[in-house]
């Protein structure tokens, strides 16, 4: 009896961590071209859903076979599989595997209308004939949902509609539009989707049948989304979706232990193989985020229709009106009865008072008291956890999580343009040379800002990189902006990429 109980405890386990290995391992992969003398052979990180040739791997490590042979079992525990389970374990991304799907699928189909309605009213604003044609109830019929969250998703949208309440100036022309347009003064979504459409190759004649083309191929991307049998998994180049999930109340659906935040990060890590790219994404969220947050605050951060989706957690716990149409309100009028006076007695009898009818007047209601918000304290980055660990149990070197670091601080649209200027001089040697020789950069003095140091590694800046690296050397002082919260000191830190990091930019906090 007790075999058998441990038989169907061991096969619910396995069904549940199963589906991470029938998820991430199992099935097509998108692999590089292959280039090497054996064979193209490749080898999986289940945990951090990295892919590397088995030639790459075999030379790296050509000597620990002769030197200790079991290296690199112990080296992939820790930093592999350690590390994903402390971060969102196998059990818990199945369990939560196909909500952390929807919520991605989710506000990227909120970001995509977003963007069809305002390329919509930009080409109806222009007078471009047969420009954009998009309609919203056209869109719906189109789709063919099959999970059940977003089959409730697309029947909201159907049943409410929601509104776009948008305009322009009316003294803003299509002469304006294609004047910022050919200046790079982007002042719309619609001119950060036509840059990509154009490729610096549009003329003004041919602007109709651009913005017929954009809305055409977005809305075909709408269709897979909505009917499931698109390849977005994490969005996994795009981390101002993992940033605007994290904003939002979806995660409370599977956040029961606090993991949300680690099993988006992992999600999105290792299903990166099986995404398709398409280059709507490429200005889709930076530039939307902007604008809504700028318009509406907080209100539509996610997006107009997002929140059609995302009350899961309140249909959970019983609440499943929360979806209600706006109503006139109806006053009905209150009838008051007539105060009939009695009349005063001839003879002073002692006499019951006749009954007065008072009118019925309901109170007004309570007045409902405001919830408390909570108010959440600031999290602290990789990179400062990092040089706590280093300074509290004084080790010589700590390495950065680079994972975490890379969705700690996601930067805005505004200032990837800012810094996209700004280091443009920076990372030049002569400038660097400059700044070490008058500015005393790289040391305690002058210590490097840790926001260009990651823009440049989020932003593939490699030739900055080893700039860098070949005027103050690997090892320099870095000034930490992104926990300026927690005032921290500048920290001394090792700059590295090679075989030992897997051929990837790693920082680690180092002692001075």
């Amino acid at each position: 009896m007790v075999q058998l109980l441990l038989m169907i405890l061991s096969l619910n386990l396995f069904a549940k961590v199963d589906k991470v290995h029938r998820e991430i391992y199992l099935g097509e992969k998108n692999l590089d071209s292959y280039a090497e003398r054996y064979q193209p052979l490749v080898f999986q990180d289940i945990y951090k859903g990295k892919i590397t040739f088995a030639d790459e791997l075999f030379f790296q490590n050509f000597f620990e076979p002769y030197l200790f042979q079991k290296e690199s079992d112990y080296s992939f525990f820790l930093k592999s599989e350690l590390n994903g389970g402390m971060i969102c374990s196998n059990e818990l991304l199945s369990e939560h595997f196909d909500d952390i799907r929807f919520s991605y699928r989710l506000i990227t189909l909120s970001y995509l209308l977003e963007g069809q309605w305002h390329n919509k009213l930009v080409s109806d604003h222009l007078g471009l004939k047969n420009g954009c044609e998009f309609d919203l109830k056209t869109w719906i019929k189109s789709c063919r949902p099959k999970s059940p969250e977003m089959k409730k998703f697309v029947g909201r949208i159907d049943q409410y509609l929601p509104r776009y309440n948008e305009a322009l100036l009316s003294d803003y022309k299509k002469y304006h539009w294609w004047k910022d347009f050919k200046s790079n003064d982007f002042k719309h979504y619609s001119h950060y989707r036509m840059q990509t459409e154009c490729k610096d190759k549009c003329t003004e004649d041919e602007l109709a049948n651009r913005f017929k083309n954009v809305c055409a191929k977005d809305q075909a991307v709408m269709n897979l989304i909505c009917s499931e049998m698109d390849s977005i998994y994490g969005m996994s180049e795009h981390r101002d979706a993992y940033s605007l999930l994290g904003q939002s109340n979806i995660i409370n659906t599977y956040n029961k232990r606090g993991e949300a935040m680690g099993c988006l990060r992992r999600f999105s890590e290792v299903m990166a193989h099986k995404e398709v790219r398409f280059e709507v994404f490429k200005q889709l969220f930076p530039s939307l985020q902007t604008y809504l947050k700028q318009k509406y605050q907080e209100r539509f951060l996610q997006g107009r229709v997002f929140f059609y989706g995302s009350g899961k957690e309140f249909e959970v716990k019983g609440l499943s009106d929360l979806y209600v149409k706006d109503q006139p309100l109806k006053i009905e009028k209150l009838e008051v009865e007539e105060v009939v006076k009695p009349e005063a007695p001839k003879v002073p009898v002692a006499k019951a008072p006749e009954k007065v009818v008072v009118a019925k007047v309901t109170p007004p209601p309570a007045p409902k008291k405001e919830p408390i918000k909570e108010i959440r304290s600031p999290v602290k980055s990789a990179f400062l956890l990092a040089a706590e660990i280093r300074s509290a149990q004084n080790l010589d070197r700590v390495e950065v999580d680079m994972l975490k670091l890379k969705y700690d601080y996601v930067f805005s649209l505004n200032m990837i343009n800012t810094l996209s200027e700004r280091l443009t001089t920076f990372m030049t040697r002569e400038a660097l040379s400059e700044m070490m020789n008058y500015d005393k950069l790289g040391t305690k003095q002058g210590p490097v800002p840790l926001m260009f140091l990651k823009y440049m590694i989020d932003m593939q800046e490699h030739h900055g990189l080893w700039n860098i690296i070949s005027v103050l050397g690997d090892r320099f002082y870095v000034s930490n902006e992104i926990d300026a919260a927690f005032s921290p000191a500048p920290e001394f830190v090792q700059l590295m990429n090679n075989q030992d990091t897997g051929n990837q930019w790693q920082l680690f906090v180092i002692k001075p």
